[in-house]
């Protein structure tokens, strides 16, 4: 849970008792968490909703628009009734504001005047203030959306103080009007046949609702329990550790963290050794050592980049013989960890194929392919992997072309079956890989990786996803220097560039517990005794937007019904009043 234990009992009824009273559930405002996940919108009213059947030769057929707002950020979430890649697929589909009310003003589109016009499929759009047209980039607006592959659905964030053209505020009034628009040229034809929303004659106008929300809870750095294994997966961008101007960053961000295993990506030039010499001074053991698994390009002639380190003893080269889907380009270095006698857990430290070009998104597609035929052949060889075996899958995924490389990845759907064999579900239990859901420790964005002078928005890129049938995670988080206030900066010895000054992608923090049996049911803050203020954090987690981790959700089921309801929070409240 979220920086909360059992000696702040007095400050959790102080919540309790403001979530419970605040009503802040009738107020239309709305927080939403910009991770290509849609949970978050169920409870946001439909703005609009277009009629089917009305596609034109690109296939967009317009249905369901939602809209929501708080502070900082204008959310959209928009149901185009065809999955293609928002970023790179249809040139011409547009979303325009009229941020002034007036069709007079802007770009003339559907009876209205928009300010800003966004083209998807271009990354780019322009903003007209009085006649004078300016091109605009997604920082520009500090426009974030998910997912980064294909989907469906999209959603958006717009930021509500964007000075589009550096100088002249994108939103000046407290409404705007929406006008979505497939303006793609029919072929052979230099007219546009594609759906529009809304449909002639009627508008989406949206006003923004200022009702003050909730500060939503901050993630702590620390872990809930001491016990549990931290994994810390980071790409370093071209080998970042050693650049004299950025290795301080990467250092007190590290010692911040305190992790157990650090799996790190991009590291071209420089081996294990190298890697190990240079971080295991920065992050002393009471007792042991670090160590180092991965393989030098010069040394063994691959294009090895991974380095996974541990404070463990691991058995080096233990998948050597895994299929790879080019021997010369090897994709992912699997380590066994001895994280303590006969308790050992196996990281995937993986860095997938980079960017979004057809031949792109075939070469991930094979490496998924051949992550899970390694995972098939180590399972069958038991000798290789007991059965029960935790594991886990971290590192840059670069998950920005096809969504199937994302199925393939969790679910175990081999694409090309006649290189990798048959469909193998990775985990012990027959089910998928439970794909982790990392937020920024202080805000409501799930980007892992950031590039200002790219035309591509900010996008989850980093992954970790583990066998959830023999381990569960607790705290997860995302480290974004900037956005952490400054009695946060101090407590941990960081500076505010430090994350974006160290790499483009952020470093993403899980913790995991290998032994879930070993924590009674209803003890949520692991001190192994469930208590009163067990029973006031599942209030919460039940009628707040604190959220708790994999292990409490896991935990709070009392009546084993594989959810987390009212009915455990009677359950608990009975079982401590009869003790």
């Amino acid at each position: 849970m979220i920086g909360m234990r059992t000696d702040i009992g007095h400050n959790l009824l102080i919540c309790l008792f403001a979530v419970l009273f605040l009503s802040p559930g009738q107020a239309a405002a709305h927080r939403i968490v910009i991770d290509g996940e849609f949970d978050d919108w169920a409870s946001v009213a439909d703005a609009y909703v277009d009629p089917t059947g009305d596609a034109g030769h690109t296939g967009l057929d317009i249905t369901t628009i939602r809209l929501a707002n708080d502070a900082e950020f204008l959310y959209l979430y928009i149901d185009f009734g065809l999955t293609f890649n928002l970023q790179d697929d249809h040139d011409f589909l547009r979303l325009c504001f009229d941020t002034d009310n007036n069709p007079a003003s802007g770009w003339a589109v559907a009876g209205t005047g928009a300010e800003l016009v966004w083209k998807c499929g271009q990354r780019k759009g322009f903003f007209v203030h009085e006649g004078v047209y300016s091109d605009v980039y997604f920082d520009d607006v500090r426009l974030r959306g998910g997912p980064t592959f294909t989907s469906r659905r999209y959603e958006l964030a717009i930021g509500r103080d964007s000075l589009p053209d550096g100088v002249h505020p994108l939103f000046i009034q407290a409404a705007f009007t929406l006008v979505i628009k497939d303006d793609n040229w029919a072929p052979g034809t230099q007219t546009a046949d594609g759906d529009t929303a809304p449909e002639a004659g009627e508008t989406i106008r949206y006003v923004f609702d200022d009702t003050p929300l909730r500060e939503y809870p901050t993630v702590a750095l620390e872990r809930n329990n001491p016990e549990f294994v931290r994994v810390v997966t980071w790409n370093t961008l071209q080998d970042g550790l050693f650049d004299p101007q950025r290795q301080p960053s990467f250092r007190r961000i590290l010692q911040a963290l305190q992790p157990d295993i650090i799996c790190l990506q991009e590291m071209y030039d420089h081996g294990p050794a190298e890697v190990l010499g240079l971080v295991a001074p920065w992050l002393p053991l009471a007792e042991g050592a670090w160590v180092a698994d991965g393989r030098r390009l010069q040394d063994e002639g691959d294009m090895r980049d991974q380095v996974t380190l541990s404070r463990f003893p691991i058995r080096p080269d233990w998948a050597a013989d895994c299929p790879q889907p080019d021997p010369d380009q090897i994709k992912y270095t699997a380590t066994w960890v001895e994280v303590a006698p006969n308790q050992p857990l196996v990281v995937f430290n993986a860095h997938l194929k980079c960017c979004n070009d057809p031949d792109d998104n075939i070469k991930r597609q094979k490496e998924a392919d051949s992550f899970i035929a390694c995972l098939r052949l180590k399972m069958a060889e038991t000798m290789f992997l007991p059965a029960g075996t935790p594991f886990l899958l971290a590192g840059d995924l670069n998950l920005v072309g096809d969504v199937r490389q994302y199925v393939t990845l969790w679910s175990g759907d081999i694409f090309y079956e006649s290189l990798y064999g048959l469909d193998h579900s990775p985990d012990w239990d027959g089910s998928g890989l439970w794909p982790l859901m990392p937020r920024q420790t202080e805000r409501r964005m799930a980007y892992t990786s950031r590039d200002d002078t790219s035309s591509y928005w900010p996008g989850r890129l980093d992954y970790v996803m583990y066998s959830d049938s023999v381990m569960v995670a607790d705290r997860h988080y995302l480290v974004y220097t900037p956005a952490m206030n400054g009695a946060t900066l101090v407590r941990y010895g960081l500076l505010a560039e430090d994350s974006v000054t160290a790499s483009d992608h952020l470093p993403l923090v899980a913790d995991f517990c290998l032994d879930p049996s070993g924590h009674p049911v209803g003890d949520f803050d692991y001190d192994n005794r469930p208590e009163v203020v067990d029973l006031m954090l599942l209030q919460l987690f039940l009628v707040s937007d604190i959220p708790p981790t994999p292990l409490q959700r896991l935990l709070a089921d009392l009546n084993a019904d594989g959810s987390m309801d009212s009915v455990d929070a009677v359950l608990l409240g009975r079982k401590l009043a009869d003790r």
